[in-house]
């Protein structure tokens, strides 16, 4: 709880990567029909206007017969965001001038001749004068808006700095009060970068293109407006919109404490005067700049809209937005700015929100403190992910109906937190209270009743070569358990040992997580004084090791029902990623009503954590898989191989391969092919034999590749049979 407090008061960044990709994914989810409105059209300077016009930058004349036809399609507002700092082609002209007038000095009485040639030079002169095309065009149009780029800084008024800039005129400018200072701490500049001055007295006004990259280097808020010189400037977009809807700049006023108005309109801000935008649910209509200079596009596209002008940061140098993306548009982020002031869907974040987010940790780190450790594991993990449903659901129903931002990512990964630190300790934590208990327990004199804490054993169920089993009664629960204790070999070094245990409390934590109805269900596990106890589902029932001589042989079809059975538990289990290494008919357990029940999950690994070194081999070794036998590392195709010698055992009595030896088994089972099933027991059908085939194949690859494949065979297989019975008994 305190670290995730931390990391919020410090805005830890990866996290707030992390809750920023959340708001990017959440806020446009259609949870509240939001009717957007977009007045804006996009006329783009892109990859196929500059092969088919030109390289950049173009003549100023394209941008002058644009406002022209623009002006004639009647267009409510213009923004170029182009920055005309400097005039065109400006010391030609002038040489060209002084020509002129040179030559009108010295001939005082110009004959027809040189009255040509004037006019000639003056030509030339109109023609290459594209600056004087584009102003006329923007006074006739009278809707033209041009861009302004600040530099900002902390800047703040009273410091007495030294700011020689050019200056802006004062039909940008916003009234400032010493009260609104009090509240605001805007963004401010110390200089800034206009069009050359006769360019900006014929436009409507300027309106700042400054950009504001979030912390990932995504741009998500924008600044409405910039303090220079003790006046607020405001953004190209919002004067765009203050045009559009037929205001005037008296009509703007910054509201405190957080929130500025444009006539009847508010817009809600931070302290800096920013807004926080969210991506419109639809593409901006963006139109080609050489298909509409070329005539190609329909005058009425444009007609009552805002037109923006401008291009990919990778495609032109408009002078402000070197650091950009390089797939950054001007005009698709105004856009955006526009339609979501227009639409009233700018992100805000509450002044409450804080102690909301505060209030919330708090409560989850009481639960997590407190109630958590109380619970089952079952139960802790539901609760705490249905608390990560219920917050990440109502922040995203917050954000994206009611454009409410409450930071996710905070109690989130506290949460998160709670499952991978508390969940594993009681997961993987053995039962301290249970120390000399235990020890009395293995002494293997189960006649004497003698309690394991929760459990009283009540007699000792049988012995095999990992350890002993007790049967126990669980008092806390009202049921009888299983007790497996395994004796870890001390004949090894304290480091060996320890490695024994870790390898034991991996493994068993594994399978002890595996709930499935053919899987026998592992309560507890734990390691006291080199003993390893695993509590575990008590089967009332008997393993299959009665059914392997002719006389004993199980039906077909009951056999098959069997085998689907354990592959429906390995498939669950491999899924887990979890590999049984041990199937043989001792860990295939028959309960009432032909259920199937699986035990022993992980036997081989258990081999390698008790460090057995008796001699004996702890696997059968006639149900071991090619790749045991090599020493090889094993994969879910090892269990189906022991799986099809099982099912080759039940059906005919014997192993599919046998040797005179232990080596000699062994090597059977490396490289000698099986023996067809059919020879052994006639009554085998074809395509059991083809599947037996199979599954013993000694290559990996050309066995079934998964349970849920080795079980569906089977079950074709099973309803052929079943048809075919019936069939019989209705002749």
């Amino acid at each position: 709880m305190l670290l995730c407090m931390g990391l919020s008061l410090t805005n830890f960044k990866p996290l707030e990567n992390l809750e920023r990709y959340f708001i990017d994914n959440v806020s446009n989810i259609p949870i509240k029909n939001h009717h957007f409105y977009q007045p804006s059209v996009i006329i783009d300077i892109d990859e196929d206007s500059i092969s088919k016009l030109g390289s950049w930058p173009w003549p100023r004349s394209y941008f002058s017969s644009l406002i022209n036809f623009l002006n004639k399609a009647e267009a409510k507002t213009i923004c170029i965001n182009v920055l005309f700092d400097k005039k065109e082609n400006s010391r030609i002209i002038g040489e060209i001038k002084n020509i002129r007038d040179t030559f009108t000095t010295l001939i005082q009485d110009p004959s027809v001749h040189h009255r040509i040639f004037l006019s000639h030079i003056k030509e030339i002169e109109e023609k290459i004068d594209n600056d004087t095309k584009l102003l006329n065009s923007i006074s006739n149009a009278n809707n033209v808006l041009l861009p302004a780029s600040f530099k900002l800084n902390k800047w703040m008024p009273g410091l007495n700095q030294n700011l020689n800039g050019p200056q802006i005129f004062d039909n940008l400018d916003l009234p400032l009060t010493s009260q609104t200072m009090q509240i605001f701490s805007p963004h401010t500049a110390n200089s800034v970068a206009t069009p050359f001055s006769e360019m900006t007295s014929v436009s409507i006004g300027l309106g700042h293109v400054n950009i504001l990259q979030d912390i990932d280097g995504q741009i998500r808020e924008h600044i409405l407006a910039i303090m220079y010189k003790e006046k607020y400037y405001p953004s190209l977009p919002l004067r765009a919109m203050i045009h559009y809807l037929g205001l005037q700049q008296k009509d703007l006023e910054i509201l405190p404490p957080h929130g500025l108005r444009a006539g009847n309109r508010y817009v809600e801000t931070d302290n800096k005067i920013n807004i926080r935008i969210k991506k419109l649910p639809f593409e901006v209509t963006t139109y080609s700049f050489y298909d509409v200079l070329k005539g190609k596009i329909p005058e009425r596209v444009f007609k009552d809209r805002i037109v923006l002008i401008g291009g990919k940061a990778s495609i032109i140098n408009t002078g402000f937005s070197r650091d950009l993306p390089k797939d950054f548009s001007l005009p698709q982020y105004q856009a955006t700015v526009i339609g979501n002031i227009l639409s009233n869907t700018i992100i805000t974040r509450p002044e409450w929100a804080h102690f909301i987010e505060l209030a919330i940790m708090i409560f989850l780190g009481f639960y997590l403190i407190f109630i958590l450790p109380r619970n089952s594991l079952l139960s802790g993990v539901f609760f705490t992910l249905l608390f990560i449903l219920v917050w990440t659901t109502g922040c995203a129903i917050l954000l994206s109906s009611e454009n409410l931002w409450i930071k996710w990512v905070y109690p989130f990964t506290e949460l998160l937190l709670g499952l991978f630190i508390i969940i594993p300790r009681q997961v993987f934590a053995t039962d301290k209270g249970v120390t000399p208990v235990l020890q009395t327990m293995i002494q293997r004199h189960p006649q004497a009743h003698k309690t394991l804490d929760q459990y009283e054993v009540e007699e000792e169920l049988g012995r095999g070569m990992l350890g002993v089993v007790y049967r126990a009664n669980d008092k806390e629960n009202g049921r009888w358990v299983a007790i497996k204790t395994i004796q870890i070999n001390t004949v090894r070094v304290s480091e060996q040992i320890e490695n024994a245990r870790n390898l034991f409390i991996k493994e068993a934590q594994a399978f002890s997580r595996l709930r499935h109805q053919k899987i026998v269900e592992v309560y507890d596990v734990g390691i006291e004084n080199d003993i390893c106890y695993i509590v575990m589902e008590f089967l009332d029932g008997r393993s299959l090791d009665t059914h392997f001589t002719q006389k004993t042989l199980l039906p077909l079809r009951k056999v098959l029902h069997y085998i689907i059975q354990i592959s429906e538990a390995l498939s669950y289990a491999h899924q887990k990623w979890i590999i049984h290494g041990g199937i043989k008919p001792g860990n295939i357990f028959l309960l009432r009503k032909d259920i199937i029940k699986v035990t022993d999950f992980g036997v081989d690994p258990f081999a390698k954590a008790i460090g057995n070194q008796t001699g004996e081999m702890l696997i059968t070794p006639g149900y071991i898989s090619p790749e045991q036998v090599e020493g090889k590392k094993i994969d879910g195709r090892s269990d189906l191989f022991s799986l099809g010698v099982l099912l080759y055992h039940l059906v005919t009595g014997e192993l599919p391969f046998q040797g005179g030896s232990l080596s000699e088994l062994m090597y059977n089972i490396s490289n000698q092919e099986p023996v067809s099933p059919k020879a052994i027991n006639p009554k085998v059908p074809t395509a059991l034999e083809m599947i037996l085939m199979k599954a013993l194949n000694k290559d990996q690859n050309e066995r079934f590749q998964s349970a849920e494949s080795f079980g569906r065979h089977l079950r074709i297989l099973d309803e052929k049979i079943k048809m075919a019975v019936n069939k019989k008994k209705r002749r």
